[in-house]
Parts: structure tokens; sequence; C-alpha cells
């Protein structure tokens, strides 16, 4: 029941004081004088915090109260008094919540509770001790979830119960004793779901099941033993899915099973062998995928391989060890993404490049050097992207400059020195982005340039 239901239901006076008194703060309770509160109020702060339960006044928790409280609100079951927790009070409670197991005193357990329990919530199992658990308890679980198979004492795990809990699900049978997984049972839980494999005993792992399985999902060949692949269970996974590479055998990796590989994915690369990672595999890795260029080594990394990736993905630059990155190569970058001029080499940063960078996207001027940003190459910058203003020189910024971004950008405006900022210059702002109203000056906001930007359509 919501706390904001429960004052409907109060049958002496309370004033609605104390009654959002506690709604706000239910710990205050323990400061309301017993004359004035009720015991409405102390349900209210119980129903908004249950574990207030255990600590109010004696006279307050009567059998009366604790039955109402369970009644609406069996969340309290853990905080009562141990001398409170009644076999009916338990009963509500673990039809509430399988966690409330864990809370029932031993002397109030019984078999008719647990069952009560594991046919509402079957994972409450989990919280019955092993010494208390019986063969009729386990079953009711199973039977509404094999995976409870996990929490039955090994004394109760009988073949009987095993297959019930592989038939309603066949990963159960990792929790199956190992002398109780027979052919039979791995059959079954395999038909089910050949993911199950990975707990069939090694001797049951025939090829068959192996193919089967990776056929299914090839990424179980990381649960494998090492001496159950075959060269064919790994073309057969690589085949399904490339990435697999990762889980084959060292020894299994061979040159054209790592070509076959990087042929489906080019990331696949980064599974191959050092010393089988050559220049057509290379090459084949990155013209599937150019981010592959990350795993190529830096012995094949050849100016042409290079300029492959980044042509494709400037970002890649970044991926590329500084000493590989030619002036060529720091063009193609910057042409296709102008932002990338922060991976360039200083020493590669002339002033043609950066203002290849710049054309690209006007940001890209906080990459370039001091001595590099002139005038023109700011106006540049400011011309393609406005709020490039932030990066142009202080002794640079001039009224024409902030004009022209203002006037493309209203926000801009936040990047205008100080004596420079006109009531002109706002009034454009404003007119170009309405938000721009909360960068201009208090001395300058004046009531017909607040409404200036009331009137603006949303930007």
């Amino acid at each position: 029941m919501a706390a904001n239901d429960y004052p409907s239901l109060l049958t002496n006076p309370v004033s609605a004081e104390l009654i959002n008194q506690v709604k706000q703060n239910p710990d205050s309770i323990a400061n309301i004088p017993a004359v004035t509160a009720t015991p409405e109020l102390y349900m209210l702060a119980v129903s908004i915090k249950p574990e207030l339960i255990g600590k109010l006044p004696t006279g307050i928790l009567t059998e009366s109260f604790c039955d109402k409280a369970m009644a609406k609100h069996p969340e309290v079951f853990p905080y009562l008094p141990e001398t409170a927790k009644t076999p009916e009070r338990c009963m509500v409670a673990v039809k509430h919540s399988a966690d409330a197991m864990q809370f029932v005193p031993t002397i109030m357990m019984s078999e008719a509770l647990f069952i009560a329990a594991v046919d509402r919530f079957p994972s409450a199992l989990q919280y019955i001790p092993p010494t208390l658990m019986t063969g009729t308890v386990c079953t009711s679980a199973i039977k509404a979830d094999g995976m409870n198979l996990r929490f039955v004492p090994r004394a109760l795990k009988t073949p009987e119960l095993c297959q019930m809990a592989v038939d309603h699900s066949a990963m159960a049978l990792q929790f199956v004793p190992e002398e109780l997984r027979t052919e039979v049972l791995c059959q079954s839980a395999f038909d089910q779901h050949p993911g199950a494999l990975r707990f069939i005993p090694k001797q049951l792992m025939t090829e068959e099941r192996i193919l089967a399985a990776i056929e299914d999902d090839a990424t179980i060949l990381q649960f494998l033993p090492k001496k159950a692949i075959t060269a064919k269970a790994c073309q057969n996974a690589i085949c399904q899915n490339p990435m697999t590479l990762a889980y084959v055998p060292e020894k299994m990796k061979t040159g054209r099973l790592c070509q076959l590989a990087v042929e489906l994915n080019g990331l696949a690369l980064q599974f191959v062998p050092k010393k089988m990672k050559n220049a057509i595999c290379c090459l084949t890795a990155v013209l599937m995928a150019s981010d592959a260029i990350g795993f190529v080594p830096e012995k094949q990394l050849s100016e042409s391989l290079c300029r492959i990736a980044v042509r494709r993905k400037p970002a890649l630059l970044e991926k590329i060890p500084p000493k590989k990155r030619t002036l060529e190569l720091c063009r193609i970058a910057v042409q296709g993404d102008g932002l990338i001029l922060h991976a360039v080499p200083d020493k590669l940063k002339t002033a043609k490049l950066c203002t290849l960078a710049v054309q690209q996207n006007g940001s890209a001027l906080q990459y370039v050097p001091d001595e590099l940003r002139t005038y023109d190459l700011c106006q540049m910058a400011v011309s393609a992207n406005p709020v490039a203003l932030e990066f142009v020189p202080d002794e640079l910024r001039d009224a024409a400059l902030c004009l022209e971004a203002v006037a493309n950008n209203g926000m801009a405006l936040q990047f205008v020195p100080e004596l420079l900022v006109t009531p002109e210059l706002c009034k454009t702002a404003v007119m170009k982005h309405k938000r721009a109203i909360t960068l201009v000056p208090k001395s300058l906001r004046t009531p017909e340039l607040n409404r200036l930007a009331r009137s603006r359509k949303k930007d």
C-alpha cells in the first residue's frame, strides 16, 4: 500500500501536520509523544520504513498491530522481534518474498512452510538449511526451475532428480555430480541446448557433438578442453564467427586459418600470432576493417597500408606510431577530419597543413601552434565554425571578427572580449539565438532585449 493512501484509514484524529512530518521523515515517529501518536501513525511510519517496526514501543507492538502490519506491509517481517514471528506470519512472509525465508527462525521451519515458499518462489530453496531440506521440497523447486539443482545438497541429488532438473533446464547439467552425468543424461541436455556441451565429461565430447555445438554458437570453443578441439572444429568456428580465433589453441593457429579469419573479419588480426602477421595477412585485415591497423606490427606498417586506413577513417592516425606519421599521411588525415590535427607531430604542423585542417573544421584552430595562428587563419576558422572564436588569440579578436562569429552563431558571444561586447553586438547575438540572452552582461540586458529574446522562435 502506498504511504499516500494510508491516511484514509486513520480512525483516530491526527493532525495533518504530524502526518506530513512522518511522511517526510518516518524516523521522527520516535520523537512524537506517546500521548499524541496513534497506532495508525506508527503504521504509517512502518509502511514507509519497515525496519522501524523493531523499534516501536512495546505497548504499540501488539499481536493485533503485528497482524495488520504483516497483512498490509509484509516487508516488515525481517524486522519483527523473533518472538513475534509466528507460524502464520512466517507463512505470509515466504509467500510474499523468496528472501523472507532467510529470516524465518529455525524453530518455525517446516516442510509445509518450505513447500509453500518454493511453490511461490522456487529460488527460495537457496535459503533453506541443507540439513532441513527434503526430497519433496527439492522436487517442488526443481519442477519450477531446473537451475535450482545448484541449491540441492549432494545427498539428495538422485539420478531421477537430476534428470528432472536437466529436463527443465539443460544448463542444470553443470550442477549434476560427475558420476551421475551419464551418456543418456548428457544427450538429453545436449539435445535441448548444444551449449550444455561444456558440462559434458571429456570422454563424451565427440567431434559430432562439438561440431553441432559450434554450429549453434561458435564461442563455445572457449569452454572446451584443448585436447578435444580438432582442426575441423576450429575451421567451423572461424567460419561461423571469425572472432573465435581468440579461443583457438595457439598450436592450431595455422597461417591458413588466420588468413581465413581476417578475410571474414579484419579485426580478428588481434588474435593472429605475431609471427603470422605477414604483409598479406595485414593488408587483408585492413582492407576488411580499417581499425585493424591498430593490430598491425610496426614492421608491417608500410606507408601504403597506413594510407588505406587513414583515408577510410582519419581518426586512425592516432593508432599509427608517431615516427610512422609522415607529412603526406597527416595531410590525408586532416583533409578527412580537421580535428585529428591534434595527433599530428608538432614538427609536421606546417602552415599549409594547419590551413587544410581549419578548412575542414574551424575548431581545429585549437591544435594549431600559437605562432601559426595568423589573423587570416583565425578568420577562416571562425567562418567555418563561429564558436572557434574561443581559440583565437586575445590580441586577434577584433570587433570585425567577433561580429562575424556572433552574426553566424549567437552563442559565440561568450567568447567575445568584455571590452568588445556592445549593445548592438548583443542584439545581433539574441536575434540569431534566443538563448544568447543568458550571455548578455546584466548591465546590457535591457527590457527591450529581453522582449526580443522572448519573441524569437525556439532555437
